[in-house]
């Protein structure tokens, strides 16, 4: 009887430690959808690319979301005006290391379907991605920032390169 009884007591202990690990592990793995923003000025203060950074007209309401946690702060920014889509991530992280492994599980997830190549844009590391289609996606790597950009337009070009440094507060 007592075999029985503490199996039973470690298998509690053990269901226990799970939920005080799965919960919170939960809340920073579920992706939730960006939703309009409530003020889209205080948006337009936050070190992210505007489409208005690009002389186009942006949209009155653009879609955002912002996380936080101990290791690092995310923003996302959606725009999208007369066919023109910017989608953009911004990760600002505390530690080196938590931006390595950002870029590596960023690189990781979009090797089969998007596979980027490094290219020297002036930042610390960067990485481009091009469509058949002609989308482009960028990703960033300056300091403890990591920034992925997703867009209808090539913003690769010097003119667009130092608008997006401009805007994202990268100084290179």
């Amino acid at each position: 009887l007592a075999r029985p009884k503490s199996f039973c007591g470690t298998l509690f202990y053990l269901c226990w430690l799970f939920c005080l690990i799965l919960i919170p592990l939960t809340r920073v793995i579920t992706a939730e959808q960006p939703t309009p923003a409530q003020d889209p000025q205080a948006v337009a203060t936050l070190p992210l690319l505007r489409l208005e950074d690009l002389d186009l007209p942006d949209n009155p309401l653009p879609w955002f979301r912002r996380q936080s946690s101990i290791l690092a702060s995310a923003l996302e920014l959606e725009e999208t005006t007369d066919g023109i889509s910017l989608t953009q991530k911004r990760w600002d992280c505390r530690f080196g290391w938590v931006a390595d492994q950002i870029v590596a599980d960023t690189l990781a997830s979009y090797e089969r379907y998007m596979p980027y190549t490094p290219a020297d844009l002036g930042f610390d590391q960067s990485w481009t991605y091009t469509s058949d289609s002609g989308f482009h996606s960028l990703l960033l790597r300056q300091g403890n920032t990591v920034v992925q950009l997703y867009c209808s337009l090539d913003l690769t070009t010097p003119d667009r390169l130092e608008r997006l440094r401009n805007a994202l507060e990268l100084a290179s």
